[in-house]
């Protein structure tokens, strides 16, 4: 008796790691459908927002460096992620310009607060990078953000992408 009762121990222990790994992965699918859902339901197509805006940043995605067709650019307007994003994971300059990038659709979501601002154009260059990169631009994040900052530089050029990493260590410091 005792021996049929170890003989199915491994066997349940089997079935409670299947329901384990069941269980993480039909929870990973429904997070990724409220976050993909919430983005769609909570963002709105720059075009629509900013026409002032959107031309700025149609112009850096037509430009002849950049060669993996349309994008499109939406604007946060309270997405679960920019709500949530400063008192979880990022905080500073994510509380100021959240950003969201699907590279296989082509999308990027930018925040509210980058509308209007003087280096608009940096910023969606550089996020042009990581679409532009592909998988090789997704990795380590240093890489990754190395990637699309000499990106960012072809594009815009250095001075003008200098000027932006200065205004980003000032707002850094007002942030903290």
């Amino acid at each position: 008796m005792l021996l049929l009762k170890i003989r199915r121990l491994p066997w349940i222990a089997a079935l409670v790691l299947k329901k384990i790994i069941e269980s993480v992965v039909v929870v990973t699918i429904l997070i990724y459908l409220v976050m993909v859902f919430d983005i769609y339901i909570n963002t709105e197509k720059l075009s629509k927002v900013s026409p002032v805006d959107y031309l700025k940043a149609e112009k850096i995605v037509n430009n002849p460096k950049f060669t993996k067709g349309s994008v499109t650019i939406r604007v946060d307007r309270g997405t679960l992620g920019h709500r949530l994003g400063p008192y979880i994971i990022w905080g500073g300059m994510y509380a100021y310009a959240p950003v969201a990038l699907f590279p296989h659709n082509r999308t990027i979501v930018i925040g509210e607060r980058m509308l209007d601002s003087e280096y608009l154009d940096v910023f969606v260059a550089h996020e042009l990078g990581h679409i532009q990169g592909g998988w090789t631009s997704f990795g380590k994040v240093v890489d990754s953000e190395k990637y699309a900052d000499s990106f960012a530089i072809e594009v815009v050029g250095n001075d003008r992408f200098n000027l932006f990493r200065k205004h980003l260590q000032e707002l850094s410091k007002q942030l903290k």
